[in-house]
């Protein structure tokens, strides 16, 4: 299956947003993150639910991910939601 496909059949985070989007990558994504997110296939948008940061996940077609966030509790939840799909099979 198709990794955007299954990151958009995925409840599990979208649960915790309000706000949850699959973009393309974009050159201000890459001037942003001074091309550290170059070779992405798309981001993932999101906010968590209470809260109005919008936060940024960067997905490679191998499974690799990048989030723009340091904070470690969304790091976690990111991390927990990529396991759970098993995305690194996909490679």
């Amino acid at each position: 299956m198709d990794l955007s496909n299954k990151l958009k059949e995925s409840d599990f985070l979208k649960s915790k947003c309000d706000k949850f989007e699959i973009k393309e990558v974009s050159g201000t994504d890459l001037y942003y993150s001074d091309g550290a997110v170059q070779g992405a296939t798309f981001k993932i948008e999101f906010s968590l639910t209470g809260t109005n940061y919008m936060r940024s996940v960067y997905f490679w077609p191998t499974g690799i991910w990048l989030c723009t966030s340091n904070n470690e509790e969304i790091k976690k939840l990111i991390t927990e939601w990529v396991e759970k799909l098993n995305i690194s099979d996909d490679k």
